[in-house]
């Protein structure tokens, strides 16, 4: 028995591609719509999970993706000031899931999903990395 996902134009799941333009777009606000609902519980949850960063546990300083997880849930809660100050990766992780569902849904050229995409992954990780050098700088003040 073949188990592979037949894919059809653009890269979308075969069955998707043939739905009816109307369902694709409700599945995907559905799909924001459930990280949505489950984000208060997420957060919940992070807030008594142990850390996991390897350079946080070891050197006792946090990396450059520390609280990401945690601020894209925070952005899905609709505290967006809270998701800032916790990673501002959360929200490029967010319009990346975003563009993913739009791009899979058929809503965005996959030529136009590719440059966003690689855009905002570049500006989120240099943003990142400055925010991240300016928290460390603060922290080993002489």
């Amino acid at each position: 028995m073949d188990t592979t996902l037949e894919m059809g134009a653009g890269g979308q799941a075969a069955w998707f591609a043939r739905l009816p333009g109307v369902a694709r777009v409700a599945g995907v606000l559905a799909a924001v719509g459930v990280v949505v609902l489950v984000s208060p519980w997420a957060l919940h949850v992070l807030a008594h999970a142990p850390v996991v960063c390897p350079l946080r546990a070891l050197f006792g300083v946090p990396c450059p993706g520390c609280g990401t997880t945690r601020a894209f849930f925070a952005l899905g809660g609709g505290h967006l000031v809270a998701s800032l100050r916790l990673n501002v990766l959360g929200a490029v992780v967010w319009l990346l899931v975003v563009l993913a569902l739009a791009r899979f849904a058929g809503l965005m050229p996959k030529r136009l999903f590719d440059r966003v995409g690689q855009a905002l992954v570049a500006a989120g990780l240099v943003l990142a990395l400055a925010v991240w050098i300016v928290a460390l700088a603060g922290r080993f003040v002489f």
